[in-house]
């Protein structure tokens, strides 16, 4: 249960969101990506990077120092991409 919460507070605010969507279209991003294409300050992006990675819904890998994140596909989060596509669809809905 509380695997949930955390995936529920994590999705519920707007910049998380449209990280996931980010890394949902190409596989990995490093926390620089993420910011210039947010057009987010780089502190922002690793905070709310560090609150996806513990909710579970992405993963990182260092590379030669620098952190690359991607999706979590793990089995084990079926349930967060449940809710994740819900999430997509209301928002298609409301366009």
């Amino acid at each position: 249960m509380d695997n949930l919460i955390r995936i529920f507070k994590s999705v519920a605010n707007g910049k998380r969101v449209r990280m996931l969507n980010l890394l949902d279209r190409k596989s990995e991003r490093t926390i620089s990506d993420l910011a210039d294409e947010l057009r987010l300050p780089y502190q922002t992006v690793a905070r709310n990077l560090s609150i996806l990675s513990n909710a579970g819904l992405v993963k990182v890998r260092t590379h030669y120092g620098v952190a690359h994140y991607s999706i979590n596909r793990d089995e084990r989060q079926k349930y967060a991409w449940r809710i994740l596509a819900t999430i997509a669809d209301y928002y298609k809905e409301r366009k």
